[in-house]
């Protein structure tokens, strides 16, 4: 992390006051969690549905930080700072989320380098991963880690940066209107990407037009001088182009695409192969992991690099060592020599389908099984979204279905409707009543899919069959 001295944070600062220690002290590490806290450490006291970060400022004096942000200066924090020495840091702030906002929007404005900031309904995470791993080959990067995207997530990665740092990769999600452009206010985004647009938070902005209104906000935040990176095949790219004044370059599959991809294969255990074009020149690619609709990740990825100056040598290298987050396309062999598909981090309409169509894809001697959670933020189209899935069960021919949750029946329906036999589809009322009926069916040479939304956390079945 930059240092900041205290004094130039307190002037940003609404309200901020230094109730105790140097003004010329430097912030040099910022922690939000006791938990993980290294001596030295400022400690930020984030407030949560069900937690309050006060409640740890004993543990962080405990564990050797140097100072803290607090939002009370009453008889309960005085207390809890009765043992520090004079040069402990107080600083008391209106809003310690704010204060954390701010100190990384200090540090943004201080460092020369490209931020490249992603959204989209689908993808965000794995074109994070696939864009890290190519360009760390040649630059300086931090990086989004997991899938830490909202507004503690992005100052904190944003606050990983030096001034040795190159580049600043940051996923940018988003739950409501505004969210983005605050994010963007944050991290001066000097490149965009959008991945796609689709029904995901559709509960929350009711109209797949608003949900790309409040994506388009990343490209809308970068100048003139900076980077849109689009892809083609979205319905809403050319609503995008209109959108911002930047420099567009475009992704896809057609021939009118900036950078593209042809001679699309997939192996046995449905990993991509293809050809990318860019400029006249192309390079043959193969990636390691499962799922053929990761190629339009790839792409964007690709299309950043090659702005940045690599050439299509760098950007094969770098996607055939690529590393993904866990819970995302992850395809290994378990003990009892059943193939798992742990795709259980999120789901949303196309992540549903493109999951299955792997599931399609992969090849063994064994059924093809696919376990489903709800899909949440769907709202009005949830009913005719999971029933969609459903019909998607039958057209990649999956053997055995089992669902889990209230919403997931409405996937049965759908599977039912288009005539799966109900004697190969189980409905579960928990994770503990589908582990059960799960470990009842399968056996070796089996192929299965768990995929649902995050509040399903499917992982505990792929954990408990592991």
């Amino acid at each position: 992390m930059l240092k900041i001295i205290a004094s130039e944070l307190i002037s940003i600062l609404p309200s901020g006051e230094l109730i105790s220690g140097p003004k010329d002290f430097a912030i040099s590490s910022i922690c939000t969690d006791t938990r993980s806290l290294k001596r030295n450490d400022f400690f930020v006291p984030l407030k949560g549905e069900h937690f309050d970060g006060h409640d740890f400022i004993g543990d962080a004096i405990k564990k050797g930080a140097s100072g803290i942000f607090t939002e009370r200066w009453d008889e309960e924090i005085k207390s809890k700072i009765e043992s520090v020495s004079k040069d402990f840091v107080i600083i008391k702030v209106e809003n310690a989320l704010k204060a954390l906002q701010s100190i990384a929007g200090l540090v943004r404005r201080k460092l020369d380098l490209q931020v490249i900031g992603i959204t989209g309904s689908t993808g965000k995470t794995t074109t994070k991963d696939i864009l890290n791993s190519i360009l760390r080959k040649k630059f300086s990067v931090v990086c989004t880690e997991k899938s830490y995207n909202n507004e503690i997530g992005v100052p904190l990665t944003i606050l990983k940066a030096t001034p040795n740092t190159d580049i600043v990769i940051l996923e940018m999600g988003m739950r409501g209107k505004g969210q983005i452009s605050e994010l963007c206010d944050i991290a001066l985004p000097t490149m965009g990407i959008i991945t796609n647009i689709g029904k995901t938070h559709f509960e929350l902005l009711n109209s797949e037009e608003a949900i790309a209104e409040t994506k388009a906000e990343l490209i809308k935040s970068i100048s003139s001088n900076g980077t849109v990176v689009l892809n083609h095949d979205d319905f809403w790219t050319d609503k995008f182009k209109a959108m911002t004044s930047a420099k567009i370059v475009i992704y896809g599959f057609s021939n009118e695409a900036n950078v593209r991809a042809e001679n699309i294969s997939v192996s046995a255990n449905g990993c991509p192969s293809f050809k990318i074009i860019s400029n006249g020149d192309s390079i043959f690619v193969n990636f390691p992991f499962s799922g053929r609709h990761n190629v339009c990740n790839l792409l964007a990825a690709a299309a950043v690099a090659i702005k940045l100056g690599l050439s299509l040598r760098d950007i094969k290298e770098g996607l055939e060592s690529c590393t993904i987050t866990e819970m995302r396309m992850q395809v290994f062999e378990n003990s009892e020599g059943v193939t798992i598909i742990n795709d259980a981090y999120n789901a949303n309409p196309d992540s549903m389908q493109a999951s299955l169509e792997t599931l399609k894809d992969i090849e063994g001697e064994g059924r093809k099984i696919a376990v489903l959670g709800d899909m949440a933020e769907l709202g009005k189209i949830s009913t005719v979204s999971h029933r969609d899935v459903g019909a998607l069960v039958k057209k990649n021919g999956v053997d055995l279905l089992f669902v889990v949750g209230e919403k997931a029946k409405q996937i049965a329906q759908g599977a039912i409707e288009k005539g799966v036999d109900t004697k190969n589809i189980f409905i579960c009322s928990n994770l503990k009543d589908a582990e059960q009926k799960i470990k009842k069916v399968i056996k070796s040479g089996d192929i299965i899919l768990f995929k649902g939304s995050r509040i399903m956390k499917l992982e505990n079945l792929v954990y408990s069959i592991s």
